[in-house]
């Protein structure tokens, strides 16, 4: 079993008796298959993470589930909240959820920039994701060398 798991390059977990965050070391083997003496943290991982693009990502996949012909309902809108009937923002979620079904021309109408919008957070999101994965590779060529 040690063979495998050395041959595999896996990571394993071990409780430590530190705080939650520093409770887990995360420890990976070389090439040679003997482990790294330097363990990679859990809240080192965690810091290598754009956490903005999962917030972007959950407000994507929550406008899939959104039916924009329905009234009435909770807003985030603080400028509707307050009574004012004008905001430049309001219509956006609607407008992508118009997109996700193809009804380009509600899309549209409800507010002009949604399709814009749309492509903006997803390029975002993108960009975000290649930085998490750029920081996590070198947090582990620091800790464990550069593998060819």
């Amino acid at each position: 079993m040690n063979r495998i798991l050395n041959r595999c390059n896996l990571f394993l977990f071990k409780p430590t008796n530190s705080s939650v965050l520093d409770s887990f070391f995360i420890f990976g083997y070389n090439q040679s298959g003997i482990r790294s003496d330097s363990p990679m943290r859990l809240n080192t991982m965690l810091k290598t993470i754009e956490w903005e693009a999962f917030f972007w990502l959950a407000g994507l996949i929550y406008l899939i589930f959104v039916d924009p012909c329905a009234t009435g309902g909770f807003t985030f809108c603080p400028f509707h909240n307050l009574g004012i009937t004008f905001c430049p923002g309001c219509g956006l979620g609607r407008s992508i959820s118009f997109f996700y079904r193809g009804e380009i021309l509600n899309s549209f109408r409800t507010h002009p920039l949604g399709i814009a919008s749309f492509i903006l957070i997803s390029y975002r999101i993108i960009e975000l994701l290649i930085k998490t994965n750029r920081n996590f590779n070198k947090i582990k060529e620091i800790n464990y060398g550069k593998h060819s």
